[in-house]
């Protein structure tokens, strides 16, 4: 009886365990193994395993509790991969790296071309090749100078066989000589322009222009002639500053010397004027390689272009002789600018035949004639007449007072008359300008070219 109880209590208590080992048993929860995880699964009541809908590739592998994909490793960049050092490759060098955490990688701000590749450790252009010139095959490069062009600084490239130089431009053409450029046949003039007389020029033979060291301040105005201050001057004399260029994009700001050393291969100079000074006081030009030079198109020099003074038009030489039939003259040396097809213009008015009945006329007359202008305001051409007049300042101080007299340069009547502002406080010779009626139109033989 006893073990018909003990039976009895075991089959209860199975039938009681049964449900929950079964619900257990259904529970299907998310697992990750062999790099795969597993989710969304489902008991299957008929076969008794669970299924599972969705399994995912780890590409980290499963994580320690093999439930679900590990997390991938975070990234670690080390001090040595923040580094961008100089390097060198397919002839171009890169300097200055920073590293660009964005895109991990070094961005670098300059890029240069390398003329003789890049050097044996790849981290910069190689060095030009030291050209050794033995006794045989020495050759003498003088400079020389023929169509305009000078060459100089020669040296001879046995690579080559022949002399490499450095070459420039010459305004005036060639010397006698045919060794260097030639200089203005004119000198260096004084000359007046926008108020301001500059003088004491010098030839400057590399720039091939005139340095003018002083300018000095007109309280009237520059004269008829454009060569100095009309009247009272405020006696204020500075020294010319210097002025240097700007150089193109693809000239170098160097000496003459530097340029030779870096470029064996021959070097030509971008402009004449100077861009700079060394320490020492060596003048700098702007510079490049001849190579450079005859491979691409070089951006034009800048020019240092002068005002015209006023009388004065800007016009080529050909083309000023073309329009008033050779009678012509230069109010400047420097140019003022540049044609379409780079014809070089100069400051220059007409010298009409009516001048020399002008001066004629107005001789003795209404004061002393200093000069007898032609001129072109606008298009209509005026004769200015510059004279000095004795008067009485105030009616007892005798003074000389300039007076310009501007007459139509058809039929020579008087458009106006111009003389300094204290001019009402005058008094004595108060003779008028002579009627055009009565002006005599002698003819003279026409000035030449004078260039």
């Amino acid at each position: 009886m006893k073990a018909i109880i003990i039976l009895g209590v075991c089959a209860l208590a199975m039938a009681l365990l049964m449900p929950c080992v079964a619900a257990a048993d259904r529970d299907c929860p998310d697992y990750c193994a062999a790099g795969l995880q597993y989710s969304r699964g489902t008991y299957d009541t008929r076969t008794g395993i669970c299924e599972y809908a969705s399994r995912t590739s780890c590409d980290n592998g499963c994580d320690a509790r093999g439930i679900t994909c590990a997390a991938a490793p975070a990234a670690t960049v080390t001090t040595a991969e923040r580094s961008c050092p100089d390097y060198c490759s397919d002839r171009v060098a890169y300097s200055r790296g920073t590293y660009n955490s964005r895109t991990s990688s070094c961005d670098y701000a300059y890029r240069s071309a390398c003329d003789t590749g890049c050097n044996t450790r790849g981290t910069g252009c190689a060095a030009a090749p030291t050209v050794t010139t033995t006794a045989e095959t020495r050759q003498s490069c003088p400079d020389t100078c023929a169509g305009g062009v000078h060459s100089f600084n020669g040296a001879w490239s046995s690579i080559m066989q022949q002399c490499t130089y450095m070459t420039r431009s010459c305004v005036n053409g060639c010397d006698g000589s045919g060794t260097t450029c030639a200089r203005d046949p004119a000198g260096c003039p004084d000359y007046c322009s926008d108020g301001v007389r500059h003088f004491n020029g010098t030839w400057n033979e590399w720039a091939q222009q005139c340095d003018y060291g002083y300018r000095e301040e007109c309280l009237s105005g520059c004269d008829a002639r454009g060569t100095g201050c009309t009247g009272i001057v405020t006696g204020q004399t500075v020294t010319e500053t210097e002025r240097f260029i700007t150089c193109p994009s693809n000239c170098s700001c160097i000496t003459r010397q530097g340029g030779a050393d870096r470029w064996p291969g021959g070097a030509r100079m971008c402009s004449n004027s100077p861009c700079g000074r060394e320490s020492d006081g060596t003048y700098q030009y702007c510079i490049q390689p001849a190579t450079q030079a005859t491979s691409q198109q070089t951006a034009a020099p800048t020019e240092r272009l002068i005002t015209c003074p006023s009388g004065c038009s800007c016009i080529s030489r050909q083309g000023a002789v073309d329009r008033w039939q050779g009678a012509v003259r230069m109010c400047s040396n420097s140019p003022c600018g540049r044609d379409a097809d780079g014809t070089t213009l100069y400051c220059i008015q007409p010298t009409d035949q009516k001048t020399a009945g002008i001066q004629q006329q107005y001789s003795g007359q209404s004061g002393t004639v200093t000069a007898v202008n032609p001129a072109f305001e606008g298009n209509q051409l005026v004769f200015v007449v510059s004279r000095e007049r004795q008067v009485m300042l105030l009616g007892f101080i005798p003074v000389r007072m300039a007076v310009n007299t501007r007459l139509n340069g058809t039929d020579l009547a008087v458009i106006r008359e111009d003389q300094p502002w204290w001019g009402v406080l005058v008094s004595g010779d108060a003779t008028p300008a002579p009627a055009a009626a009565t002006l005599t139109q002698t003819p003279a033989p026409p000035s030449p070219v004078s260039y």
